[in-house]
This record gives C-alpha cells, sequence and structure tokens, in this order.
C-alpha cells in the first residue's frame, strides 16, 4: 500500500489551493487524487480519477485502473488498464511510482507481466 504522511498532507493543501484558484484542471484532480488514494481516501481519489479522465492520458488511466482495483472494481480497471495500455510505448514511458501502480494493477487482475 502507499504509505500518506505530512508532505501528503501538504500536496493537498497545494493542490487544494490551486483547484481553487484556477479550477477542476485535468493535472490537478489527477495529483489530487493520488494524495487522496495516498490518505486512504479510495472513493474520493476515484471520484478525481474519473473526471481527470475526462481529458484521459495513460497515466491518468492507469491511475483510475489502480483505484478501481484498490476499491475491488476489476472489470472497471481492466477497461481503464486496457485503454491506457493501447497508447504506443505506455509502458516504458512509465516512472517509479506509477511502475509500481502498473505492477499491482497487473497482479490484482491476474494479468501476465511484460517485464
Amino acid at each position: 500500500c502507499l504509505a500518506g504522511g505530512p508532505i501528503t498532507a501538504e500536496a493537498n493543501d497545494v493542490i487544494e489551493s490551486a483547484i481553487r484558484e484556477v479550477g477542476p484542471l485535468p493535472e490537478l484532480l489527477d495529483a489530487r487524487g493520488i494524495a487522496r488514494i495516498t490518505r486512504g481516501e479510495n472513493a474520493k481519489a476515484t471520484a478525481d480519477f474519473r473526471e481527470a479522465c475526462l481529458a484521459p492520458t495513460p497515466r491518468r488511466l492507469l491511475h483510475l485502473a489502480f483505484a478501481l482495483c484498490e476499491a475491488g472494481d476489476h472489470d472497471g480497471a481492466r477497461a481503464a488498464f486496457a485503454r491506457a495500455s493501447e497508447h504506443p510505448l505506455f509502458e516504458d514511458a512509465l516512472i517509479e511510482p506509477d511502475r509500481r501502480w502498473f505492477e499491482s494493477v497487473q497482479e490484482k487482475l491476474g494479468m501476465e507481466q511484460s517485464h
């Protein structure tokens, strides 16, 4: 699981301030979703990821797949993960935190791991 802590609370304050200032941009909703899921607020994180995915990117779709997996919605997670995986070089472009989420989703969904 992901650890929360003081950095997460500080990050959340910055993100909330930015959302109040410029509105719920997909990048900010995705960031808030990450902060929320690290604090165990899965339902709120999933809502943020769903809204962020109105402007989908492979990374946002992966985040949604992870949150759905954590919530036990494997069908939804599989669909989001499939959409993310449609993009060329998706897996190769993952940064370390996303790679852990990617592997977690694959494991929970019983998918074969590629690397």
